[in-house]
């Protein structure tokens, strides 16, 4: 009580009636360069908190890691989400809209862990992302049969992951 009492007398803070600025979120995945100069950064890091601000698809999220006030696409590594109709002409793809939907039902919006690995020619970020600190989604996503593998997935013991072959 007596410290708020003294911001508002000195007029500090809040109190000073000043505007206080917008923070300004850099979007890192605009660029494949720009993507390519946090990448070192984010990996030293190793897994970086952050929060899930939008699910483009089963295996494409846009990510908004707070610390660093930097928003991202996020690309999860080792797996292909089927394709959902961006308009009315086009056909979605076998169990496209079940992993979105799937992936924005359990994912949106929440905190999570994203351990980075490497970026795509676009700007995007490969990576891994974890929920609760051990389950990571990619997992998830194939467990449920919503995800199909391009390459040989091979995750730690330590995350409570599977080990899956590679299959069309």
């Amino acid at each position: 009580m007596a410290a708020e009492q003294n911001a508002l007398t000195e007029a500090r803070g809040i109190h000073s009636g000043k505007d206080v600025p917008m923070p300004r979120i850099i979007n890192a995945s605009e660029t494949s360069t720009k993507a390519s100069s946090w990448l070192s950064s984010l990996k030293r890091q190793g897994r970086v908190p952050a929060v899930v601000d939008y699910v483009a698809s089963g295996s494409r999220f846009k990510i908004l890691v707070p610390k660093e006030n930097i928003s991202l696409t996020l690309v999860l590594s080792g797996i292909r989400a089927p394709r959902t109709a961006r308009n009315p002409s086009e056909k979605n793809e076998p169990y496209g809209l079940e992993s979105l939907e799937f992936a924005t039902r359990r994912y949106m919006q929440r905190d999570v862990e994203v351990d980075f690995e490497a970026t795509d020619k676009t700007g995007g970020f490969i990576g891994a992302l974890y929920l609760n600190k051990i389950e990571n989604a990619a997992v998830t996503l194939v467990r449920e049969g919503l995800l199909r593998l391009f390459i040989c997935l091979l995750l730690r013991e330590d995350s409570g992951a599977i080990v899956v072959e590679d299959r069309p």
